[in-house]
C-alpha cells in the first residue's frame, strides 16, 4: 500500500448475537488494514451477548446501552465517537473477508471523486456454508432505488458523508440504511468494487430476514423523496442541513420507545421532534 494509512472506523450495533459477535470483531481485527477502530454499540439482550463482548474489550471501543434503542440510533452512537477520516459499517452476524478495508480504502485513496464504495458479498448460512455469490450491478441510482441491491455492511464512505448529510434518521426501526443512502446519493459519487469482500449470514433471527416490513419502508421512503413539486425546494435547503445538525449534533440524546411510531410527514421531517 503506498497511501496514507488513514484510520478507519468500523461500527457494529450489536443486539441478540451471541452465536456471531466473537466471529464478527475477529474478522476485523485480522483485517490486512494495519489502521483500524472497531466500535461495538451494544442493546440490551437476552442472550450472552455481553460477556463475549467483554472478552474483547482491550481491543474494541464498547459501548453499552442501558435499554434496547434501534440500528439507526446505535449506529449515531458510534459516528458521534467515531475518529476515522473513513467509516465502514458491519452487522453483528456479518464478516468481513480478510482485504476487505485493505483494497476499498486503496480504492477510495485513487478516486478522490469517489464518496462511497460498495462490493460484491458471499450469502453464508449459519454454519458458514457457502448459499450463493453476489455480484451486485455497477453504480446506477434509479436501478438501485428500485431494487436496493447494495449490501449496508459492504459500505465504505469518506467522514465527509457524514459532515454533509447527518447521521441515520432513527424514526426508521428498519430500512434505516437504504434512507441514510439516498439522501448520501444525492450529493455524492458512489462506485462499485468488483470483489466480493463480506460473507454475509442468513439465519432467522436476522432483522433483514422480515421481508414484508424492510420492503414497505423502503417503498414508503421512497414514496417521501418522490413528493414533488412542493417539497422540493423544502427538501432541498431544509432536510438536508437540519437533518445534518440533529441527527449528527444530538446523537447523545435518548430515543423514546413511542417515538418511532410517527406519521409520514415526521418521519420526513426527522428534525421537527428532537430525538
Amino acid at each position: 500500500m503506498v497511501f496514507t494509512i488513514k484510520l478507519v472506523s468500523v461500527i457494529i450495533p450489536v443486539y441478540r448475537s451471541e452465536h456471531f459477535i466473537a466471529k464478527c470483531i475477529n474478522a476485523i481485527l485480522t483485517q490486512t488494514y494495519p489502521n483500524i477502530e472497531i466500535i461495538v454499540i451494544y442493546d440490551p439482550s437476552p442472550d450472552n451477548t455481553l460477556n463475549i463482548l467483554e472478552e474483547f474489550r482491550d481491543r474494541i471501543n464498547l459501548i453499552v446501552q442501558s435499554k434496547k434503542t434501534n440500528p439507526a440510533y446505535a449506529r449515531n452512537m458510534g459516528l458521534r465517537i467515531s475518529k476515522g477520516e473513513y467509516i465502514a459499517f458491519c452487522d453483528s452476524d456479518d464478516f468481513f473477508k480478510p482485504k476487505k478495508l485493505e483494497k476499498q480504502i486503496e480504492f477510495l485513496e485513487k478516486n478522490p471523486n469517489v464518496a462511497v464504495s460498495y462490493t460484491d458479498f458471499t450469502i453464508i448460512d449459519e454454519n458458514g456454508k457457502v448459499i450463493n455469490e453476489i455480484k451486485v450491478p455497477e453504480w446506477n441510482r434509479k436501478k438501485w432505488m428500485m431494487s436496493g441491491f447494495i449490501t449496508f455492511s459492504t459500505v465504505v464512505i469518506r467522514r465527509k458523508v457524514i459532515k454533509e448529510i447527518g447521521g441515520f434518521n432513527p424514526y426508521w426501526d428498519t430500512s434505516e440504511d437504504f434512507d441514510f443512502l439516498i439522501r448520501a446519493s444525492s450529493r455524492f459519487n458512489f462506485k462499485r468494487y468488483p470483489e466480493s469482500l463480506l460473507k454475509l449470514t442468513k439465519h432467522s433471527k436476522s432483522l433483514s430476514t422480515n421481508i414484508p416490513k424492510v420492503k414497505m419502508n423502503n417503498n414508503l421512503i421512497l414514496r417521501i423523496y418522490k413528493i414533488k413539486p412542493f417539497f422540493t425546494f423544502f427538501k432541498d435547503q431544509f432536510y438536508w442541513k437540519l437533518s445534518s445538525i440533529f441527527y449528527y449534533n444530538t446523537l447523545r440524546d435518548k430515543l423514546p420507545e413511542e417515538k418511532r411510531k410517527l406519521s409520514y410527514i415526521k418521519r420526513f421531517i426527522g428534525f421537527s421532534t428532537k430525538y
